[in-house]
């Protein structure tokens, strides 16, 4: 079987043991709280749909949780701007590219939270072919965290840019 194909298929699954265990994690974290109220338990049933693939429900949960003041938190935010890019729907770039943009405004997100959100700034801005943008954001994700699905998300930016450069000189002589 071609080498590349497996690299593929193990980053697969390792990538659901990952979201299966953080599942669990917010499992385990709910159940230690002595008495959750309703605040925290949406937030744990939103991460848990998030990190099994319940998009729709966790991003209706994620919305609710992030209009409530206790919820302009980065770690919230940026998963709602996670699940918004995984769904895709009319109008999730947007929405995602807001939830991320919220939490560098927040002023309290530590390097990981803010790697998390210029990363999800950027996919946001390529998923809207901002492709100058996405690339500005992934190289800020950089400066906080080097991190290898940085680097692929810049490789991904950098073949879209090629894409285009052909099809520009072609149309040169036609001008």
């Amino acid at each position: 079987m071609e080498a590349k194909l497996m690299g593929r298929l193990e980053m697969l699954v390792a990538s659901h043991e990952y979201l299966a265990q953080r599942a669990r994690e917010e499992l385990d974290r709910l159940n230690a709280t002595p008495a959750p109220d309703d605040f925290e338990t949406m937030r744990a049933q939103a991460f848990i749909h998030a990190h099994v693939g319940m998009n729709d429900l966790a991003a209706q949960q994620l919305n609710a949780l992030a209009s409530d003041p206790r919820g302009q938190r980065p770690e919230i935010l940026n998963k709602l701007a996670q699940v918004k890019l995984r769904r895709l729907q009319p109008g999730d770039a947007q929405a995602a590219h807001a939830a991320a943009k919220k939490v560098i405004e927040l002023g309290s997100a530590d390097s990981g939270e803010l790697w998390l959100a210029h990363q999800n700034i950027a996919l946001a801005e390529l998923a809207q072919g901002n492709i100058a943008d996405a690339e500005t954001h992934a190289a800020e994700a950089l400066r906080f965290v080097d991190d290898p699905r940085t680097h692929e998300l810049i490789s991904a930016i950098h073949a879209r840019r090629e894409d285009a450069v052909p099809y520009v000189s072609a149309m040169e002589p036609m001008m």
